[in-house]
């Protein structure tokens, strides 16, 4: 646990609000509508644009939809360090206080919900009700003798340098893969509009978040999670398998596993509306 992080408030250059967590970075958020708080934590590389289109639909329900820009991303500042799951979460708990959210349903896509599981162990359940896990890149993916299905870490070196060398080829590269524009009818313009978000991201940010995500251990934080769990996966995720969001269901004490059968590791982009249902019958069904 850490201490409280006070935060004052402020507003971006294209009029997002932002606050001032304890070491000077400013974190950018959006807040739309009132109602019982839903809060996001997005994707590798990407910010608080790219839960827009679920956090309208589920802000038309009446639910109110907050979503961040984590440090070195999108409008927040880049401080240089602290792209770690500790920083991340202490400044999603800073974000949290400063808005008084109570009975959240905390929700992260693929690196978010290590941001959402650490705030969990880090500042506690009391402000939160449930939280839902889309595709996590969890419980633990690198191998180890006590982890023989994780990848290896050659596999994480590879992505590291390949953001080092050209990190535009890279995510065009990956892309189909990503949403599986050929099944889905993905547009180029929301490829490329997702490829220029992670553009705008701190390369350091991107480079040093592939070591959080890869390396952290998750097994004994997901396994004191006191609250409902929902998780999300894509079966044919080539980018974190199935298998993976399996595993980290099972360590949750009181946890519901839903599998996509044809999803790819995209899901809020390719099944926006199965994702808004499921949602909202988990934040309807389950209190606390």
């Amino acid at each position: 646990m850490t201490k409280t992080v006070h935060a004052s408030t402020s507003m971006s250059s294209n009029r997002m609000p932002l606050i001032q967590v304890a070491d000077g970075t400013q974190i950018a958020y959006r807040d739309w509508g009132r109602g019982e708080p839903v809060v996001f934590a997005a994707s590798w590389g990407q910010c608080s644009d790219a839960w827009q289109y679920v956090m309208l639909d589920l802000n038309e329900r009446g639910l109110r939809c907050v979503a961040h820009d984590r440090r070195g991303h999108g409008r927040s500042s880049d401080p240089g360090h602290g792209f770690d799951f500790d920083h991340f979460a202490d400044d999603l708990a800073a974000l949290i206080e400063h808005l008084d959210l109570r009975d959240i349903t905390l929700v992260g896509h693929s690196m978010g919900c290590g941001e959402v599981v650490r705030y969990l162990s880090r500042h506690g359940d009391g402000r939160v009700a449930r939280v839902a896990l889309l595709t996590p890149t969890m419980p633990y993916l690198v191998r180890a003798p006590d982890n023989p299905d994780g990848l290896d870490r050659s596999v994480f070196d590879g992505v590291r340098a390949m953001v080092r060398h050209d990190l535009l080829k890279m995510c065009n590269e990956l892309a189909e893969g990503y949403f599986h524009t050929k099944n889905f009818g993905t547009s180029v313009g929301l490829v490329q509009w997702t490829i220029d978000m992670i553009s705008r991201t701190s390369l350091k940010a991107l480079h040093d978040t592939i070591a959080a995500y890869s390396e952290t251990d998750h097994r004994g934080e997901l396994r004191r999670i006191a609250v409902p769990g929902m998780v999300i996966h894509g079966g044919a995720d080539d980018t974190v398998a199935a298998s993976f969001g399996r595993k980290t269901a099972e360590l949750i004490p009181d946890c519901t596993f839903k599998e996509y059968p044809d999803g790819p590791h995209g899901l809020v982009a390719t099944h926006r509306e199965k994702i808004v249902g499921d949602l909202l019958a988990f934040i309807r069904g389950k209190r606390r």
